[in-house]
């Protein structure tokens, strides 16, 4: 079976592949595809950590969408793909178990440093 690397992902697949089934983008023979995933081509590079796909150029940002206060746990959330309550409740439950202060020092400055999202 011979192989080929995906130029959107750079993952091995198949050489006949149709789509890589990595990135999900799909291979036509001009060399160029169209990626079904919402990121640009320059970024989707992944590499693989213990089963899990993680995009090498993104970032951590603070979110719009899902915000209460600032949107740290949002943004969070959104970066390790978890559900924003769960991060909220892991960063109050962290909070209270390091010392109120400490958890508290650590979200603001989280506020203060990490951009937020343009969407």
């Amino acid at each position: 079976m011979s192989t080929k690397r995906c130029p959107f992902c750079a993952e091995e697949i198949q050489a006949d592949a149709i789509k890589c089934r990595f990135c999900l983008s799909n291979l036509n023979d001009s060399g160029e595809g169209s990626t079904a995933s919402n990121h640009d081509t320059a970024s989707a590079y992944h590499t693989n950590t213990g089963g899990m796909h993680y995009e090498s150029g993104r970032r951590l940002l603070r979110s719009r969408n899902d915000c209460m206060i600032s949107g740290v746990c949002g943004g969070l959330a959104k970066y390790y793909n978890l559900d924003a309550l769960l991060v909220r409740i892991l960063v109050v439950a962290g909070t209270f178990g390091t010392g109120i202060i400490l958890g508290i020092v650590a979200y603001i400055v989280a506020a203060m440093t990490v951009p937020q999202s343009k969407v």
